[in-house]
């Protein structure tokens, strides 16, 4: 917090960009540490860290589309490309990788996700939207086939398979 409270300071004092991506950092740590010690005491909370990782990702996504708009557009593509990384890997993280262990609903949602992201980077002209929809549609493709289909009929016709139906 002490840490946070310094970048963000400077930052706002001195007007110094290089201070933004400092108070950044400073505040996820933040949130990760407060969030930890607030449900210490709780036990052990199912897929708590993978939710933690979504809301982080969904807060700098919404951090980079602000400064998008602002005249801070360095930051943009950084905090698209981290908070697309942290929304869309902790999405496929709480699928489950081993169909005895999966959850259902994110199952079902994960396909929506990368059409929003796809349609993100239609919509904010963003490569880096892109870029990661790709990448993550090609990591579900692939988990999608490793699961259900690589012990079957072959890693070729699954892929091919897991592409027809996705």
């Amino acid at each position: 917090a002490v840490l946070f409270m310094i970048f963000y300071t400077s930052y706002s004092v001195l007007k110094a960009p290089i201070f933004l991506p400092f108070s950044i950092m400073a505040a996820s740590t933040l949130f990760f540490s407060f969030t930890a010690f607030l449900f210490k005491d709780i036990g052990t909370i199912p897929h708590f860290y993978e939710y933690r990782v979504l809301v982080l990702g969904i807060a700098y996504l919404s951090f980079g589309y602000y400064f998008s708009q602002t005249n801070r557009k360095f930051m943009t593509y950084l905090l698209y490309f981290f908070g697309l990384l942290m929304f869309l890997g902790s999405t496929l993280a709480l699928q489950g990788f081993h169909p005895r262990n999966v959850n259902v609903f994110w199952q079902l949602v994960y396909p929506f996700l990368l059409v929003l992201a796809f349609w993100g980077s239609i919509k904010l002209q963003s490569k880096v939207f892109l870029i990661m929809a790709t990448l993550f549609t090609f990591g579900e493709i692939l988990k999608l086939t490793s699961e259900y289909f690589s012990k079957s009929i072959g890693w070729p016709i699954s892929l091919i398979i897991a592409g027809l139906v996705i």
